[in-house]
């Protein structure tokens, strides 16, 4: 698919190169062997889970050329490789980023059809491990370490806003994500052509478990491959809920984000709250840029326009789209109450500068 010029700009915006890729699972990594040390039963699960994880996110650098025999960096070298590509970039975003998908992490998601490993799966608990991350924060010395529990304050609250009346009291976050995996994996997604429909190019030369496993490994842990989606090179991967501003040159939605939350609508749940955080504690507090927060709800809105007009299409043939519209309307839901609630806090946030400015 091809973008237009502001489309690919958009995207730009949430987008990891394979080196700041590798470092956000390298985090993620270490944040499992953490876990895991930590806990008093079921290690011998979570590694099993661990290593299924690990050879899914290995399967998939291997297809995009890149060398597997160190994948995933120890702590020390995550440090390193983070000073590397500061020195590198002009902008901090890419950082910022990948903190978020560190901190909003949560391990032990279905890894593909075995209905009985992945039972066992669910039943591991995972001690959230903000910590351990905030000791890199504190070694890079990038951003405050306050940020780190902002950013899972803002997403929790978000998430619980965009559900509403809907949300049930006493709601486990943790539980909620990992049912939107298991919703991406009934919904077979991430098998055969479809994955590679859905994903690109990337994924040609996968196939059977390999692919479903490398597919939910980096989708179901915040990572949407844009290889083969006709964005600029150098941009591996799409994260902070950067998903869901997908726009094509010709308006059609026929893509990565209608393929997703059509099929599985809590996924859109999960990037609607994780684009909120990102709006609100990165481009507002930490990067002070209305203009680009400006951008990203024009793009957002103009996604739910598209995605409206092509749940019209679905229903000219009701009968046999039944439930891709019915995940698709949930996901407009989820989507609008996003975007009313980054509207009036950009809002109050403009008011409370113009007031601030007037004094």
């Amino acid at each position: 698919m091809l973008y237009d010029n502001q489309g690919r700009e958009m995207l730009s915006m949430f987008g990891l190169t394979a080196e700041q890729t590798r470092i956000l699972f390298s985090i993620q990594h270490l944040l499992v062997q953490e876990d895991i040390e930590k806990s008093k039963d079921s290690k011998e699960m979570k590694k099993i889970w661990l290593d299924e994880w690990a050879s899914g996110i290995e399967a998939y650098f291997r297809n995009i050329a890149m060398d597997t025999r160190n994948v995933f960096l120890s702590k020390m070298e995550v440090v390193d490789a983070i000073a590397d590509e500061c020195e590198k970039s002009s902008n901090r975003s890419w950082y910022y980023l990948v903190i978020l998908e560190a901190v909003l992490f949560r391990p032990y998601i279905p890894l593909n059809e075995d209905s009985n490993k992945n039972k066992e799966y669910s039943k591991l608990k995972y001690k959230k491990q903000n910590e351990y991350i905030k000791t890199l924060v504190v070694r890079n010395d990038i951003m405050e370490i306050g940020f780190v529990d902002s950013f899972e304050k803002t997403y929790i609250k978000s998430f619980k806003a965009i559900l509403g009346k809907k949300f049930r009291f006493g709601l486990n976050i943790a539980k909620a994500m990992a049912a939107a995996s298991v919703d991406a994996a009934a919904a077979k997604i991430f098998t055969g052509p479809v994955a590679v429909a859905t994903f690109g190019s990337n994924f040609a030369a996968l196939s059977g478990e390999a692919l479903e496993g490398a597919c939910l490994a980096m989708a179901g842990n915040g990572a949407i491959p844009a290889g083969g989606t006709g964005m600029a090179r150098g941009i591996l991967s799409i994260v902070g809920g950067g998903a869901l501003l997908e726009t094509a040159a010709d308006g059609t939605t026929v893509g990565i984000t209608a393929n997703l939350i059509a099929s599985a609508s809590k996924l859109s749940l999960m990037q609607s709250a994780k684009l909120e955080v990102f709006f609100k504690e990165i481009v507002v507090f930490l990067l002070e840029d209305i203009e680009r927060a400006q951008a990203i709800m024009k793009e957002y809105n103009n996604q739910i326009s598209n995605l409206s007009n092509e749940l019209a299409r679905l229903k000219l043939e009701e009968k046999s789209n039944k439930k891709r519209i019915k995940n698709l309307k949930k996901s407009i839901e989820y989507m609008e109450k996003a975007y009313k609630d980054m509207l009036e806090f950009v809002s109050g946030f403009e008011s409370v500068e113009t007031e601030e400015g007037g004094d």
